[in-house]
Parts: C-alpha cells; structure tokens; sequence
C-alpha cells in the first residue's frame, strides 16, 4: 500500500470518526421519538447533577402511582436515563422525564405527564397546559437543583 493510500484511508477514518462522535453529542441531548417538553441544561457534571436530582423529595412516588411510574420507565428502558417525578399539590401530577450528560453538562426534561389516570406527551396539550407545566416543572424541580448545586439552568425549546 502506497504512503499516499494510507494517508488518504487515514483522513477518510477521521473523518468518519468525526461524524459518529458529532452523531453521538447530538443524540446525547435529542429528545427521541416519544418527544419531550423543554430542555433544561446545566453547566454540571453529571454525576454532581444526578446525586442533587436524586435527593429531592419529589423522586418519592407514592404507592399508589408506583405502578403507572415502573410501567412507563419500563417501557422506555432505551432512554438513557429516565425516571418519573411526583408533584403532591393541586394539579396531583407525575412527570416522567429523561436526563443525560456528561463530564461537563447536563440535561434533563419531560418527556410524558400522569394526570387524570393516564399519560399525555406534550403533543397531547393546548398551548397553555404545556406552559402551566414547564412552569411548574422549574419552580419546583429544577429551582431545588439550581439553589443545591449554585448552577442556573438554560431552558431550550423544542
């Protein structure tokens, strides 16, 4: 093989190796098929994020939601990570969300809320249901993460 063939099989493999890698940062933080409310991301390691996230009490679900929360986590096991959510006051509510991250970011949003007896993704919602509930998600989710870990979160449309 001439020294002009393997540099040219060399840039052609950085070059593929350059877009997996690009292809994996961006499925990293897309929202999937069963799509997702806003994103939240913080300037925060993921470990750092998942043991504040996994500390508020809103993780308690209670038992009789435990069984809507194992099914819909069960069924979208290929997320990469994903949990539900419990919201006690009035609207009664369970939000299933994902996060991911890595050594220097995280993200986390909602991907399906429990309500009425069954789940609704935000393509279920008018306009202003969405907005109550992005709303809701950060004065009494995301504002715990920001005030124990000193970080602000960006919310990202979708």
């Amino acid at each position: 093989m001439s020294k002009r063939t393997k540099k040219i099989l060399l840039v052609v493999g950085l070059i593929v190796g350059g877009l997996f890698l690009l292809y994996k940062v961006a499925e990293m933080f897309s929202p999937g098929t069963l799509g997702s409310f806003d994103d939240r991301r913080f300037r925060l390691k993921k470990s750092d994020f998942v043991s504040v996230f996994d500390s508020i009490p809103e993780r308690q679900i209670p038992d009789k939601w435990k069984e809507s929360a194992m099914s819909i986590e069960h069924t979208y096991e290929f997320i990469h990570e994903n949990t539900c959510v419990y919201l006690k006051e009035y609207p009664e509510e369970m939000y299933f969300v994902s996060y991911n991250g890595n050594s220097k970011f995280s993200a986390i949003s909602i991907r399906s809320v429990y309500t009425r007896n069954r789940w609704f993704t935000q393509r279920d919602l008018d306009d202003s249901e969405r907005e109550r509930i992005e709303n809701r998600f950060d004065a009494q989710i995301i504002r715990q993460i920001e005030d124990a870990t000193g970080t602000k979160a960006e919310r990202v449309n979708n």
